[in-house]
């Protein structure tokens, strides 16, 4: 054996005892485990490193959280100071308001005071109150039927001076109404026309005012006259005022309209008893006239509390005017078939009547004063171009008329008026002439008279006084009344 194998021998063996030796052995294990060791601290680092981004992301991001939860602070801490400020100002406003409102009941309460001095007026039924004011233009009429459109005895038409309160009154007078002492249609005609002319000039003046404030001869006549101005250039103003005064003592303003009717039933009987012929018939006639009366004061006391204000229009009656309409008197007024020149007869229910309307005698002055008033009438209407003796046509009722400072020309029609017809008034003046050239009736100084524009047209008829609406309203063919 060599010397080299032998030693390589002896190192095996060393290493062996080496390897059996439990320190090595042990020493070998901690090697090992430091191995394993190594690993799990690079896994470890590796571990950490990655906490460590993670780190430091995390604080980026609480940072920013940090910034945004400072940002919110700034934002609430502002929300909170404008929450205060609101709460502030909701504090005032509610103050403000409760101010208010303790301003505006006391506005309340002022103004329901003073609501209470006027009138609460109402919107203006139009049709309505236009069918009310036909009504009492047919009652009116009706009346004059009743007692001036019948046969008067003998009596009551021999005496000139019993009609002097009649031709006296200043409407009659004026337009120098024609009152023939018979009973013809034209003289029954213009008996009937002069009462309502009588009648609705009395309304007019004393009943037919916008309050009763004030009595006429203290200034109520002029007091009526400053609302129908005011209502023409500011119609608003004049209700206002006009409730207001409605409001002011209305007992005394009812009990001065009661007067008011019965002064104008003492008016109207002033003028008209002493051609009544008895007491009794005067009576009746004074009963009538106070339903009548009654009957408008009712509807115009009705009409003061309409918002729109309306008033009574005398105006002169113009062509093609579809206001007006020719008046028409159906009692006197028979169908065309049997309508006569002159109606003849006196019927029992006249005022003093004599009765005996078929006799002979009769009919035989009723034929003459036909043939008579024909012939007078045809020589006035050659002369009434220069004739000087036609009177004005003459208003016997008034239209009413809506007063407004918005309308065209300040009025809107309401209801119609009537006015006698040219014919009707050339019947009876030629009768009239024909009684004062036998000495029947006394002949009347003539004033000159402003001719009526609607007197400019051709407006003759027969004598028995029947009208064509023609010969009023020169285009309105065949129109009656509106409304009669």
């Amino acid at each position: 054996m060599s010397s080299s194998n032998i030693h390589a021998e002896k190192v095996a063996a060393l290493l062996n005892n080496v390897l059996a030796n439990p320190s090595v052995k042990h020493l070998s294990d901690i090697f090992a485990e430091n191995g394993s060791l190594h690993k799990k601290i690079e896994t470890l680092n590796n571990v950490n490193d990655a906490n460590q981004d993670r780190s430091a992301a995390l604080r980026a991001e609480m940072k920013v959280l940090k910034t945004q939860h400072n940002d919110k602070d700034a934002e609430l801490e502002d929300h909170r100071k404008k929450k205060l400020a609101l709460e502030r100002e909701v504090a005032d406003a509610r103050k403000k308001l409760k101010s208010a409102s303790e301003e505006l009941d006391t506005k309340k309460r002022e103004l329901e005071r003073l609501e209470g001095f006027a009138v609460k007026l109402i919107p203006l039924p139009t049709e309505d109150i236009a069918s009310q004011l036909n009504t009492l233009f047919i009652s009116a009429r009706n009346v004059a039927e009743s007692y001036f459109g019948v046969d008067f005895a003998p009596a009551l038409l021999e005496d000139y001076s019993i009609w002097d309160g009649v031709r006296g009154y200043k409407t009659v007078k004026k337009a120098m109404l024609p009152l023939p002492l018979s009973n013809t249609v034209p003289a029954k005609q213009m008996r009937m026309a002069a009462f309502l002319a009588i009648l609705s000039s009395e309304l007019s003046e004393q009943l037919f005012h916008p309050t009763y404030l004030l009595d006429l001869d203290e200034g109520g006549e002029s007091l009526s006259d400053l609302l129908s101005d005011l209502a023409k250039n500011d119609a608003g103003r004049e209700t206002y005022l006009r409730s207001v005064l409605l409001a002011t003592t209305p007992d005394d303003q009812r009990r001065t309209a009661q007067e008011y009717v019965k002064s104008v039933v003492e008016a109207v009987l002033t003028c008209v008893k002493d051609v009544l012929g008895s007491a009794e018939q005067r009576a009746k006639l004074s009963d009538a006239l106070s339903r009548l009366c009654y009957q408008a004061s009712k509807l115009w006391q009705h009409i003061q509390v309409l918002e729109k204000k309306i008033e009574p229009d005398f105006a002169d009656p113009i062509p093609d005017d579809y206001d007006w309409n020719p008046v028409v008197f159906p009692s006197v007024n028979p169908p065309p078939k049997t309508q006569a020149g002159i109606r003849n007869g006196n019927a029992s229910s006249g005022p003093g009547s004599g009765g005996g309307g078929d006799s002979a005698v009769n009919k035989k002055a009723a034929a003459a004063a036909a043939a008579a008033a024909a012939a007078a009438q045809a020589k006035l209407q050659a002369d009434a171009s220069s004739d000087s003796m036609i009177s004005d046509i003459m208003v016997v009722w008034p239209r009413f008329r809506v007063v407004d400072s918005h309308a065209v020309d300040n009025h809107d029609a309401l209801a119609p008026g009537h006015a006698l017809t040219q014919s009707m008034v050339l019947a009876a003046k030629a009768e009239e002439k024909t009684q004062q050239s036998s000495g029947k009736l006394p002949r009347i100084p003539r004033q000159n008279s402003r001719r009526s524009r609607g007197l400019s047209m051709s407006m003759s008829n027969g004598a028995d006084g029947s009208s064509d609406s023609r010969s009023f309203l020169s285009s309105k063919g065949g129109g009656g009344q509106k409304g009669a």
